[in-house]
This record gives C-alpha cells, structure tokens and sequence, in this order.
C-alpha cells in the first residue's frame, strides 16, 4: 500500500477529470468530489474504484477499465 502525499496525487487527479469529462459532463466534480479530496493514494484508489463502478453501468467493466487504465496511485 503507497502512501503518497497529496502532490504525488494531484496530476491523476488532474488527468482523471479530464478523462471523465466526457461521461459525466458538468457532473464530473461532484461524481469526484471524494476523489479530488483524497490526501494518500489508498484514499484515492478506493474513490476511483467507486468512480469506475459508477462507469462501468454505462460503459461495462473493460470500457471503465479502460477510460480509467493508468490513474490508480
């Protein structure tokens, strides 16, 4: 388990909006909202894991996988 700080954290952050932008639209900082306030990376993982379920009604699990492939911390 990685325990990163917070600024190890902030460019996923960065690029995981970016990718889920396109699905959630103006959404996308409240879908979120836990995931930007994660401060080590087993906080982030667990809110991208929660953010890729919500994904996956609309896209199946590999089409979430995918959108989300390389954002865990």
């Amino acid at each position: 388990m990685r325990r990163w700080p917070s600024e190890r954290l902030e460019p996923l952050k960065r690029e995981a909006l970016v990718r889920l932008a396109p699905h959630f639209g103006p959404d996308v900082p409240i879908v979120a909202a836990t995931l930007l306030a994660a401060t080590h990376a087993t906080a982030y993982n667990a809110a991208l894991g929660k953010i890729e379920v919500r994904l996956a009604l609309y896209l199946g699990k590999a089409g979430a996988a995918q959108v989300l492939a390389g954002l865990k911390g």
